[in-house]
């Protein structure tokens, strides 16, 4: 009965402890306390590990979705930068276009459908 009297006490010690907390932490000290007067010691102990456990939890979710949007924002990036890249060729072609060639005659059919050259330009590339 003492090292469960003595882990209780660990534990009150450092709740007692004056540090930064989160809101949420506070609510689940409160919560906790609250509990440990109403109930018996093994209950709160047992209150408080599956408190922490959950905080663990949120922080794991929460690391999860920080990384789910980084990778996000990476695949955002990289599907703009092939998009320039294929500008970049797309303006590379329509240079060395000779507009009077039978290849010439048909973009510009082609392009009639654009708002753009450019934009025609790009999707043909990309469709090639």
């Amino acid at each position: 009965m003492d090292f469960i009297d003595d882990l209780l006490a660990q534990v009150k010690a450092e709740y007692d402890q004056p540090d930064v907390q989160q809101p949420q932490q506070k609510i689940q000290k409160e919560k906790f306390e609250q509990r440990a007067q109403s109930t018996s010691p093994i209950d709160s102990l047992l209150a408080q590990v599956k408190a922490d456990y959950q905080q663990h939890d949120q922080a794991e979710e929460l690391e999860r979705q920080q990384q789910f949007q980084e990778e996000q924002r990476k695949q955002k990036q990289i599907k703009q930068q092939e998009f320039e890249a294929v500008k970049i060729k797309a303006i590379v072609w329509l240079k060395k276009l000779d507009p009077l060639s039978s290849e010439g005659i048909w973009f510009e059919n082609f392009a009639k459908k654009y708002s753009s050259k450019l934009a025609a330009a790009i999707d043909y590339i990309q469709s090639v």
